[in-house]
């Protein structure tokens, strides 16, 4: 499986993802019951997967300043565990790569 994604930033037209070079990531459409799909609902589907590589930057260099801030408390006061957050943004990584992680909320 590839890691390796579309390089973004990607953008919206009309129900259309689209890559910086115009070239078509998806389309936001529920085939086997699209008339039952309201618009809205659509277009809001278009535009979350339209962030999705800006979400993944963002991701990554978030919990990589929060593990760099997490080690200088550990060092100046102690081992204080992982947060769940960590873990949970870790398994996303894990997931958005096609590795083995999955990501699933805490009972």
């Amino acid at each position: 499986m590839s890691t390796e994604h579309t390089p973004g930033p990607w953008k919206t037209t009309g129900l259309n993802v689209r890559a910086a070079d115009g070239g078509l990531i998806c389309t936001a459409t529920n085939l086997w019951a699209d008339q039952a799909t309201p618009q809205d609902v659509k277009e809001a589907n278009a535009r979350l997967i339209s962030c999705a590589p800006e979400m993944l930057e963002v991701l990554t260099r978030l919990l990589e300043s929060a593990e760099c801030l997490k080690e200088e408390l550990d060092s100046s006061r102690g081992y204080c565990g992982e947060p769940e957050s960590f873990r949970n943004a870790r398994a996303v990584l894990s997931k958005v790569k096609g590795e083995s992680g999955h990501w699933q909320e805490a009972e």
